[in-house]
């Protein structure tokens, strides 16, 4: 990774992304706690489990939404233009936001409108961000960097998922919301500075009408439908967020926050595990030669899956008193661990292949329909993950979590389309139709 920390463009992306990324990992743990902070058990019952969902999938919904226009806009305006000022938009975005909050007397429920609001405004900004952010990369860095450059980007993940989690739950619990509110605001505005001096090669063709833009978002999925197992794979994907995102996203902070009685601080030490995890797992494999990437998936797929559902088994063990928190904190550790090699050691290859396997000028209305397609039931299983909690517990919604994941697992590891599909990123010889 050292040739790539060489590129100056390229540093300016990664602390800009590290800077933001920061700042809505902060905010988003506070955010978390303190929805379920406003909606107490004992007065609302777990209530709080579906409206901290309802808040943490808005913003995911609006984005997945508008995606595929975003994408199509990203392949012709200037990206890294994009990309800067998206930040600048989301950082006025919540100075407004923690204007409100502070100069108005807002109800319970009027500050999870407000929420959800600033939220899917976010999520707006986000849709554009990502796709430019994931397109500039090969324009940046060359093809030859790329899985470097993937698994630095896996490494902002992870650092901020550090920083930001202990950032978050420190100034939450120490000067309120509020303080949270006002970082993630000033994260994105010097983001934005950061990132307004990145150089890259390419040349971005202008765009004109809105014929031209909405004949690009069916050029984008005529491409994905035309290329054998992508639509299949992005299917499968689909699927198989829709089995872990519950768990994790509502799941696991409403079990150390709620059922555990924990504090802030047991709930950051948890997401921080994780990321440390993640990040040493980005570092060993973006700097891996990957000679295959359908025998990698095809390996570590079900060991990541197993070890999901070891998961779920210590926390069926801590709910019901078979075992001690202390214990079951060691193994959530193990666990969390397992899970982040084996996660980066299917995401970064995948990612990395679908890059370099779409043409530069169609990357960003592919790449974010993609995007789409595999998070699409990401907004619905939150919410339901939300709901199974309310009625239930958080260990009933790992056991529904690991049921659904099976079968798209077998998709990934047996469907004769999708392995074909990899095989040909492996040869790559994966051709880019014209037909614009």
């Amino acid at each position: 990774m050292k040739a790539l920390f060489k590129n100056k463009s390229f540093v300016l992306l990664f602390q800009g992304s590290l800077v933001s990324s920061i700042g809505t990992t902060l905010y988003g743990f506070a955010a978390g706690i303190y929805m379920l902070t406003l909606f107490p058990t004992e007065v609302y019952g777990n209530d709080g489990a579906f409206y901290f969902a309802l808040v943490s999938s808005t913003p995911i919904i609006i984005r997945l939404l508008i995606s595929p226009l975003a994408g199509a806009l990203v392949d012709k305006w200037n990206r890294i233009r994009i990309i800067y000022l998206t930040d600048f938009i989301n950082g006025a975005l919540f100075y407004i936001s923690l204007y409100i909050l502070v100069q108005f007397n807002l109800s319970v429920y009027d500050q999870v409108l407000l929420f959800i609001v600033i939220g899917g405004l976010a999520g707006i900004s986000s849709a554009f961000f990502g796709p430019a952010v994931q397109s500039s990369i090969p324009d940046i860095v060359g093809e030859d960097l790329i899985q470097a450059a993937n698994g630095a980007q896996s490494i902002v993940s992870s650092i901020q998922g550090i920083v930001g989690v202990l950032a978050g739950v420190i100034l939450y619990e120490t000067l309120g919301i509020e303080m949270a509110i006002l970082a993630n605001a000033v994260s994105f505005i010097l983001s934005g500075l950061s990132e307004m001096f990145i150089k890259t090669k390419y040349a971005h063709p202008r765009s004109t009408t809105e014929k031209h833009i909405m004949e690009d978002i069916k050029t984008g999925f005529r491409y994905i439908k035309s290329t054998t197992g992508l639509l299949d794979m992005m299917k499968y994907s689909l699927l198989m967020n829709f089995a872990f995102v519950p768990l994790f996203g509502v799941g696991v902070p409403f079990l150390f926050r709620t059922e555990l009685g924990k504090n802030g601080y047991h709930l950051a030490a948890s997401s921080i595990v994780f990321s440390v995890a993640m990040m040493i797992a980005g570092i060993y494999i973006g700097s891996k030669h990957i000679a295959s990437v359908k025998h990698t998936i095809v390996r570590d797929l079900p060991r990541l899956v197993l070890t999901n559902a070891a998961f779920v088994v210590i926390v069926f063990a801590v709910t019901y008193g078979y075992i001690s928190y202390m214990i079951f904190f060691a193994l959530y550790v193990v666990c969390m661990t397992a899970m982040a090699l084996f996660l980066n050691s299917v995401n970064i290859p995948l990612n990395t292949a679908l890059v370099k396997g779409i043409e530069p000028s169609y990357r960003g209305r592919v790449l974010s329909i993609i995007q789409s397609l595999a998070g699409g039931a990401t907004p619905l299983a939150i919410i339901i993950g939300g709901i199974i909690i309310q009625f239930s517990n958080v260990a009933f919604l790992g056991l529904f979590c690991v049921v659904m994941v099976l079968y798209p697992m077998y998709g990934f590891i047996k469907n004769p389309k999708v392995l074909q599909y990899f095989d040909s990123l492996d040869q790559a010889k994966q051709e880019v139709p014209q037909y614009a």
